[in-house]
């Protein structure tokens, strides 16, 4: 019974600190919105100034903004 809490707790630390790592890799803002076609997308904004998108396949691309 010892050995089961001690997994539970090693793993509910281990859980809490791959949220936390996996919480500081994201630079910038998110934000879900729709493109020109109605489907919507994902929208990132990098500390850099750069604004990237992504769809349903998953896969980042940068975007051109209004001051290019």
């Amino acid at each position: 019974m010892g050995k089961k809490i001690a997994y539970l707790v090693g793993g509910l630390v281990v859980l809490t600190l791959a949220l936390f790592a996996i919480s500081a890799l994201h630079i910038g803002e998110y934000e879900l919105a729709f493109d020109q076609k109605g489907q919507y997308v994902y929208k990132i904004k990098t500390s850099n100034g750069e604004t990237w998108r992504a769809g349903s396949s998953g896969v980042w691309h940068p975007m051109k903004t209004a001051e290019e």
